[in-house]
């Protein structure tokens, strides 16, 4: 009797590891973001990626945009290609990606409104193919110069009959990367930082406008508070052509600082670049030993 009492569990375990076993084997993998589940794919859609886990009701979706490929149960693998190019500056303004997607976005930094004050009536343009492209690349500049890979345009951007493009909040930049705020601080108090480069740019001018301050030499900045609203980081920073304010850090390495700030309906970028010598720097330097120890 006690042998048929220890071949019933056995018998019941079996066929639940057969059940599990057979379920693994019909799982999909989602590759994403340099890690991977296992998941049933329920939808390849236009925009998203959606999915659920085994033995689970919910559906989930993901953007296409941060998937990388799919291992279907039948072996099949589904490759994607991402359209996110990085954008380093001005130049790579032509990489910033245009979605009508909020999914794409979730989860990202956000860098600030695109020309909030702008509203541009566009009525009788409609039809010239070269004036919408014009817009696209305008918001992609402001984009880029606020250190942003991908822009949202929400549904309400197109207000009323199709007359008028709106670049109100409903037009949000955002960054893959967010701003290392312990490092920043480390290397504003042991290094000095003087203003290389002035680009302002404004939506009446046809391009934006570079000032290179670098030839009359750099003169310190005076940074007197890092703070932070979210995941955005900001510098309370003063500058020979600029009073002390509040600017957006949108790139930060020890050899360069970028910052952005709308000034007089201009989107203005200052890049501070890493002072070698300066008869300020022992000091600073100094000073930073002595507070560490």
């Amino acid at each position: 009797m006690k042998i048929s009492f220890l071949i019933i569990p056995l018998v019941v375990s079996f066929f639940y590891l057969s059940a599990s076993g057979q379920g693994f084997d019909n799982w999909d993998t989602l590759f994403y973001e340099g890690t991977s589940e296992a998941v049933i794919v329920t939808e390849v859609a236009d925009e998203v990626i959606k999915y659920k886990y085994p033995e689970e009701h919910a559906v989930f979706s993901k953007s296409k945009l941060y998937v990388d490929s799919i291992i279907f149960s039948s072996g099949r693998k589904l490759i994607f290609e991402s359209p996110i190019k990085e954008v380093n500056g001005l130049e790579d303004f032509k990489n910033v990606y245009i979605s009508y997607h909020k999914e794409d976005v979730v989860g990202l930094v956000d860098m600030g409104i695109v020309s909030p004050d702008f509203v541009y009536n566009y009525s009788g343009y409609n039809d010239d193919p070269d004036y919408d492209h014009s817009i696209m690349d305008r918001i992609r500049l402001e984009a880029a110069m606020l250190g942003a890979e991908i822009v949202y345009i929400s549904p309400e951007y197109l207000m009323g009959s199709r007359n008028y493009l709106s670049a109100s909040p409903s037009i949000h930049a955002f960054s893959l990367q967010s701003i290392d705020k312990k490092s920043l601080q480390g290397w504003l108090e042991t290094n000095l930082y003087g203003l290389s480069k002035e680009i302002r740019y404004g939506w009446l001018a046809d391009s934006p406008r570079i000032i290179d301050h670098s030839s009359n030499g750099l003169f310190p900045a005076s940074v007197n508070n890092l703070f932070t609203e979210g995941e955005a980081v900001f510098l309370d920073v003063e500058l020979h052509v600029l009073e002390a304010n509040r600017s957006h850090v949108i790139f930060a390495s020890e050899g360069k600082i970028v910052l952005a700030k709308r000034k007089d309906g201009f989107l203005v970028n200052y890049e501070l670049i890493k002072i070698e010598n300066h008869p300020q720097l022992d000091r600073k330097r100094s000073m930073s030993l002595n507070n560490q120890q």
